[in-house]
């Protein structure tokens, strides 16, 4: 899977997508919306979880599935990208 993140105008944008990258055509999915501006995602993939942040100056933790945990930060609006990192191997 590939995952990243749609900044243009809803329904489609201001999301987090993710498609397959084999040669199956499909339609890319929507896993989290009502993002303002996404800018970066990091994903947890040993325990199920994806962060993202935003223009907004949001951080999400959601599930695999999009399914919301907790807005882990809010700010005022971001003027650059907030890098994210991981200490697992992805």
């Amino acid at each position: 899977m590939i995952y990243w993140t749609d900044r243009g105008d809803p329904p489609r944008g201001n999301t987090v997508n993710r498609a397959p990258m084999d040669r199956r055509i499909a339609e890319p999915e929507i896993v989290m919306s009502g993002l303002k501006e996404g800018i970066g995602i990091a994903l947890d993939l040993k325990h199920g979880r994806m962060f993202a942040t935003d223009l907004g100056g949001n951080v999400y933790s959601f599930n695999s599935t999009g399914q919301p945990e907790d807005a882990l930060y809010r700010d005022e609006p971001l003027t650059s990208e907030l890098p994210m990192t991981s200490s697992s191997r992805w």
